[in-house]
């Protein structure tokens, strides 16, 4: 797939919707990750925390199906998830 064509698929609304499916996912896992005892401490670095909220994400999210649009709503809604 050349540049082009990986630009036009994110262009595209089904990229649209994947994008905003990852990221949904990534904020439900940012959030509990920070939660989580061992990667919440302080002697942890931030970019090792996000990282891994990253990589989890990239392995979570295929498996989820396509959800609703992007509100601020909808993000609210996850972080609070991921904190329960």
């Amino acid at each position: 797939m050349t540049a082009l064509e990986t630009l036009f698929f994110w262009a595209t609304t089904e990229g649209a919707v994947l994008a905003q499916t990852y990221f949904l996912v990534f904020v439900r896992l940012g959030a509990a990750i920070a939660a989580i005892p061992v990667f919440g401490e302080v002697g942890l670095s931030v970019r090792l925390r996000l990282g891994a909220a990253l990589a989890f994400s990239a392995l979570v999210a295929p498996m989820v199906p396509a959800g609703p649009d992007l509100t601020c709503a909808a993000m609210a809604a996850e972080a609070v998830v991921g904190l329960m």
